[in-house]
């Protein structure tokens, strides 16, 4: 689902966003239907650290940021000519090794509150969270982002912020 290392910047950010947007310009070059492609579906992996800051982990979560609204931006108008569909999924806590070791990999060293100890999050089986990946893959429509955390599965809305103000 990514690299987490905030110490290791710039491979955090080569990983986590670089390597998604270049797989994602790759891949629409293909199935571009304006292409001669056959348009499909594109899924980003995100995280929670991509819709909520997290602090602990503040480079990995601009990464993820950086995902979540790279996806959305796909799902615009200038790209519906392609045929493709580009939709983000944000898992949450999955029992994975990614966190595993947290104060060898944060920039700072920080008291951690209870709540926010990742030691006792409850967390999903990775299996939880691929069959919600599926579920999202049949029924998520362009530009949408999903919430995968202990077993829910959740549309996220986004509320608009801006809507640039035009010439009359």
């Amino acid at each position: 689902m990514g690299f987490l290392d905030d110490r290791r910047i710039v491979l955090t950010i080569q990983i986590n966003l670089l390597g998604v947007i270049n797989s994602c310009l790759i891949a629409l070059e293909h199935m571009d239907k304006s292409k001669g492609g056959r348009g499909g579906m594109i899924v980003n992996i995100s995280s929670v650290a991509g819709i909520e800051p997290t602090p602990i982990m503040s480079v990995y979560s601009a990464s993820k940021h950086g995902v979540t609204a790279f996806t959305r931006c796909l799902a615009g108008p200038f790209f519906a000519s392609s045929g493709v569909s580009f939709v983000t999924v944000c898992p949450g806590m999955t029992a994975t090794t990614l966190i595993d070791n947290m104060e060898d990999r944060t920039i700072h060293k920080f008291d951690i509150p209870a709540e926010l100890d990742a030691n006792k999050m409850k967390r999903q089986s990775v299996q939880v969270c691929a069959e919600n990946i599926i579920k999202v893959v049949q029924q998520a429509k362009n530009g949408t982002a999903w919430l995968l955390d202990v077993g829910e599965l959740k549309e996220i809305e986004f509320p608009v912020m801006w809507i640039p103000p035009m010439e009359s």
